[in-house]
């Protein structure tokens, strides 16, 4: 084949490339839905009980707040304000590392870390960061309504992105069963087509994010294709029936008790969730500390099933974390003692069995020397007043 020939070739060649992808980038954007992360809804008020409109079921998140989202959680004792940074976290947006020399704890849990029923200067998370404050430590409260371990091992990679040197993960009661609820559900939600707004304050910056085309057939390939997560979450979703079993099995009292008879299968199927995420923040030589809380079981305690599915859970993850060498803390004792010692709606908001304020700095005052001890290895600075 002579030069000539050769030349006209190559260009044919790329000028029929690039009119196929002109002409895909066309037919993609005229015929096929966009899953994206939508503009958030106008602010309003509403039952943190019913279906929340500022938060979209996408994988490989499972589901997210849409960043930038205001809104207030409002009932009859209280009326809380929401406000959304761009990565769809409840406060202000984050900085991708800690200021100056400090180093980062990010709190992972569900709406008792995020702050159901209180303001975000009285979290638990709040008060560890003003007692933290002159141990070179900064605190980022990453807690989400709803979020279990399956939750946090979906969403490692935006925890991971804020570059934390240590991890706080909190269990509570009702993780199991939320878990499996996620699990049955997971595979049927669309793919977000673009991640990367999560990540750059809802803009796209390079010309390949932007385009309909790539982002489509990367998420495609993500749909056809399974994560090594996406593999545990496929197979712990194939056990059939457990929920529709226990509700018809049981006459417990609230949907997130596990049977006794049941505990040990739903909590094989979570500590899978854990284990990804300890040997994910482990190769990143990130440290992990958990702790454990129950609130309803305890305002309950005269219900033999809820203070059995406490105990259980407790006893789940206490010897999940001594199996991987994980520093644990159980909040139940404190929790227990604050129920016995003052009325319960002094501890958990009536009706609502979230903590109160009072509870919330109770929990920084037994979470202080707990993780104060392991990330700075015992040296103990001047105490800090709040």
């Amino acid at each position: 084949m002579s030069n000539k020939n050769i030349v006209f070739f190559i260009i044919t060649t790329c000028f029929t490339l690039l009119i196929t992808l002109i002409v895909g980038e066309i037919c993609i954007r005229l015929f096929v839905t966009p899953h994206v992360i939508p503009a958030p809804p106008p602010p309003s008020n509403f039952n943190p009980y019913r279906s929340n409109d500022y938060i979209v079921n996408m994988r490989p998140y499972s589901y997210f707040h849409i960043p930038e989202s205001r809104y207030s959680q409002k009932l009859a004792l209280y009326s809380n304000e929401y406000s959304i940074n761009s990565m769809g976290f409840r406060g202000n947006n984050f900085t991708t590392k800690p200021s100056g020399n400090k180093q980062r704890l990010a709190v992972i849990g569900d709406s008792i870390v995020e702050g159901h029923g209180v303001q975000p200067e009285q979290t638990f998370t709040y008060h560890l960061q003003n007692k933290l404050a002159e141990s070179d430590w900064e605190v980022i409260n990453l807690g989400v309504q709803g979020a279990s371990p399956l939750y946090f091992a979906a969403n490692l990679e935006r925890y991971l992105y804020l570059n934390p040197d240590a991890v706080l993960l909190m269990i509570h009661e009702n993780d199991l069963y939320e878990d499996e609820l996620r699990e049955k559900s997971y595979f049927s939600l669309p793919v977000l087509e673009n991640r990367e707004t999560l990540y750059s304050g809802g803009t796209l910056h390079s010309w390949y994010e932007k385009s309909r085309l790539f982002s489509f057939l990367k998420a495609t390939q993500q749909q056809l294709s399974r994560t090594p997560l996406e593999k545990i979450i496929e197979s712990n979703s194939q056990i059939p029936g457990r929920a529709d079993e226990d509700q018809k099995s049981s006459q417990q009292k609230s949907s997130f008790v596990v049977p006794s008879s049941k505990i040990d299968k739903r909590w094989e199927m979570s500590q899978k969730y854990l284990t990804y995420v300890i040997e994910t923040l482990q190769s990143r030589d990130i440290d992990l500390l958990v702790t454990s809380l129950c609130t309803v079981t305890l305002a309950f305690h005269k219900v033999q099933e809820y203070t059995t599915h406490c105990s259980n859970v407790e006893i789940g993850v206490k010897q999940w974390a001594d199996q991987h060498s994980v520093p644990y803390l159980s909040l139940i004792p404190s929790m227990k003692k604050a129920l016995w010692e003052h009325k319960n709606t002094d501890v958990l908001i009536f009706n609502d069995y979230h903590p109160t304020p009072m509870a919330h700095r109770m929990l920084a005052d037994e979470l202080y020397p707990f993780v104060l001890n392991r990330l700075t290895g015992g040296i103990t600075p001047e105490p800090v007043s709040e």
